[in-house]
């Protein structure tokens, strides 16, 4: 009796112990018994945004992402039956419905005479936000450095393409105007021409990523901008059955570009749009001021993009297109304009749902700025100076 009356002792102090351990834990701790919350520290709540009386009886998955629970339910299995796993993270879904991610470990206890699992819990929304953050700049800093390589390399290519195109060019013509209608040759000829032109065309693209001008940089109204590129699409969209929703914001979006290189990233952003939809689809365009930056959306119901290609979606001669049409070019080029005038473009996409194209943008500078920040300006954006 004795041996019984100091075992229910030892397992009452215990018990405080670990309540006062939590209470004064910078973690927030809870005890979950029965699949019901049966002790929550201050911290816990101050995470999940419950009270006490709110949380004490309520399943622990109620407060995880649906996506998540699979996952939450296996680890806390494994801890029951004694196997101590490692720190898993998942998403929460505090009382105001915003979702956190979180990092908890459990490990298996006995709470007045029964078993129960002790979870410590830390919230690492900041944590993962800055590890994202690094990451897509690290990123960045890779696709510009990717891009400046491969120009350097596309530009003594394209220098030597063009000299001999140029022979084969002059050639094919002198040809073309000596043979009458009737030489068997003359188609040969002419197809000789027209590829010859298209390589042409390839090349001038090549040279415009390797080596991007300046142009002429002024400020442009970006609703006015895409409105034209839209304009000289729109009889293409209604033959292809494509419906247009326009949502420009209400004021103008000025940026500092040239107008005809940035009309050039909005007529193939649109280009592409088209090209994801053979069949038909919608094609949604929005702009916004947001935090000192002009925001421009392309978002179409095509066919999307898979997981494995987002990552290369922006080098030089990678595409999706299984045509003759597709270059590669295209969008490494925009993104080498957009990036010259201090912005970037990102993609979201989900196959067979469609994909959205977003451009962003510094807004313009003040023209009532001084001398001296406007050679700032030209220096840090423009890379002038």
């Amino acid at each position: 009796m004795n041996s019984i009356m100091k075992d229910i002792t030892e397992r009452k102090q215990g018990e405080k112990l670990h309540q006062i351990l939590a209470s004064s834990s910078p973690l927030g701790v809870y005890i979950a018994q029965e699949g019901k919350f049966v002790f929550v520290n201050s911290q816990f709540q101050k995470c999940t945004g419950f009270t006490e009386d709110e949380l004490l009886g309520m399943e622990p998955l109620r407060l995880v992402h649906p996506e998540d629970r699979q996952m939450v339910r296996e680890n806390e299995a494994e801890a029951l039956r004694g196997n101590n796993g490692s720190p898993y993270e998942f998403r929460v879904v505090r009382k105001s419905r915003e979702t956190r991610w979180a990092m908890e470990t459990v490990i298996p206890i006995h709470y007045e005479g029964k078993r129960a699992t002790l979870g410590n819990f830390m919230d690492i929304t900041e944590r993962r936000r800055m590890e994202e953050e690094l990451a897509t700049a690290q990123a960045e800093a890779m696709q510009v450095k990717k891009l400046a390589a491969v120009g350097k390399l596309t530009a003594n290519a394209a220098h030597e393409i063009n000299n001999a195109l140029t022979v084969i060019l002059m050639a094919s013509s002198f040809a073309l105007e000596q043979s009458d209608e009737a030489n068997p040759c003359r188609s040969d000829l002419e197809t000789i021409k027209e590829e010859a032109l298209r390589i042409r065309n390839i090349v001038r693209n090549l040279l415009d990523f390797a080596r991007p001008s300046q142009g002429k940089v002024r400020e442009v109204d970006l609703n006015s901008g895409i409105q034209s590129s839209v304009a000289l699409l729109r009889h293409q969209v209604e033959l292809q059955g494509v419906k247009f929703r326009e949502d420009y914001a209400s004021e103008p979006l000025k940026v500092l570009v040239d107008e005809n290189q940035m009309s050039g990233v909005f007529h193939n952003l649109l280009i592409n749009a088209l090209d994801a939809m053979p069949q038909g689809g919608c094609l949604t365009i929005r702009t916004r001021r947001e935090n000192g930056h002009v925001i421009a959306e392309f978002r179409d119901t095509g066919v999307g993009i898979p997981p494995d290609d987002l990552n290369r979606i922006f080098e030089p001669f990678f595409t999706t297109k299984h045509d003759a049409d597709g270059t590669g070019l295209g969008l490494p080029i925009s993104y080498n304009i957009v990036s010259k005038f201090g912005g970037k473009i990102e993609v979201e996409s989900q196959p067979g749902k469609g994909s959205t194209f977003i451009v962003n943008l510094p807004t313009a500078v003040d023209k009532t700025m001084r001398a001296n920040d406007w050679a700032v300006f030209k220096e840090r954006i423009l890379g002038e100076g």
